[in-house]
């Protein structure tokens, strides 16, 4: 029993001896620790266990870093800025206050910034800045505040994105100093005072008006430019369709006009043949009264109401008649 107790004694004083003589820490993954002798580098400790002399004064040294942490009834996580023995060597997101930022027309701009960084060097973060987070702030900060009073609001507005490049190198040069890289800038808003927003909206709205007249002129303009298009096509079409009509009705009484003209010839050949063998003289008279008919008839077709016929036109056709009534007597005659 007594040797028992004796045991329980040396186990307890060897875990008291080792405590004071040694420190075990945990680093977890993704993350580095430096370890001091004597308030001085001695090495960078990776993930895993590690045991620290406390009798050569072995320290973890702790560096201020951002913690993101989820609280409750919270819409977006909190950043919360921490001293750690423990490096994260993955990326981190600040997201620093909103800042006031000037115009180069001196207007006020509120602007709300996120900024994206890496740990590349643990030796560098630890000893060459006292406050990662803060440094990185100010940095970005100050760039901010530059690279706006650089521009007009439109352009601040606007070109977000040249903004939070620029931002990105100028934070860069120095952040690089300190073995931290800068991965992305990310403006979340940059929003003028109250009474200037008023006046960009009724500049907007006034915009959208004229651009709405504008597309609506330009519509009508077009429909009636489409519209005298096609009036000019269907009139070309109309009048080609009426030329061709013409053309060919033209040419219909011509072939008309042409056989009418043949029969007649023909008809009359065969009675001058008739008229010829009993008296030319006769002949022509018979020629001369056709004409005459032809030409009283056109003059019957006309809107006068009285119609005049010649004298000697009445003595021409009895002559003709009579003409005509000698050859029908003569055939008649027996041989």
């Amino acid at each position: 029993m007594g040797q028992l107790i004796g045991l329980f004694v040396i186990i307890g004083l060897t875990v008291v001896f080792m405590t004071l003589i040694i420190r075990i820490e945990e680093v977890p993954e993704a993350h580095v620790m430096i370890v001091e002798r004597f308030r001085t580098f001695n090495r960078i400790a990776p993930p895993g266990l590690h045991i620290l002399l406390k009798i050569l004064h072995e320290e973890p040294r702790k560096v201020t870093i951002v913690r993101t942490e989820t609280v409750k009834g919270e819409e977006k996580p909190v950043y919360r800025k921490v001293k750690s023995p423990y490096l994260d060597l993955r990326v981190q997101i600040l997201d620093f206050p909103e800042i006031t930022a000037i115009t180069q027309e001196n207007v006020p701009l509120i602007v709300d910034a996120l900024i994206f960084y890496e740990i590349v060097d643990p030796l560098l973060a630890a000893y060459k800045v006292e406050n990662i987070p803060d440094g990185i702030e100010q940095l970005a900060q100050t760039s901010l505040n530059e690279q706006i009073g650089k521009v007009k609001l439109d352009e601040a507005i606007e070109n977000k994105t040249m903004i939070e490049n620029n931002v990105q190198i100028e934070v860069q040069k120095k952040a690089a100093e300190w073995g931290i890289k800068i991965t992305n800038v990310e403006i979340q808003k940059i929003v003028p005072p109250e009474e200037m927003l008023s006046a960009m909206e009724a500049e907007a709205i006034a915009e959208r008006k004229r651009r709405a007249e504008f597309i609506e002129a330009e519509t009508y303009q077009e429909v009636v430019k489409r519209k005298a298009e096609g009036d000019k096509e269907a009139a070309i079409t109309r009048a080609e369709g009426e030329k061709q009509a013409a053309i060919l009705k033209a040419e219909g009484e011509a072939e008309a006009t042409r056989k009418l003209a043949a029969a007649e010839g023909e008809a009359i050949r065969a009675v001058l043949e008739k008229i010829a063998t009993a008296s030319p003289d006769a002949a022509m008279r018979y020629l001369m009264a056709i004409k005459y008919i032809e030409a009283l008839h056109k003059i019957a077709e006309g809107k006068s109401s009285k119609i005049f016929f010649p004298v000697e036109l009445m003595g021409s056709i009895d002559r003709v008649s009579e003409v005509l009534y000698k050859i029908t007597t003569k055939k008649e005659e027996p041989r």
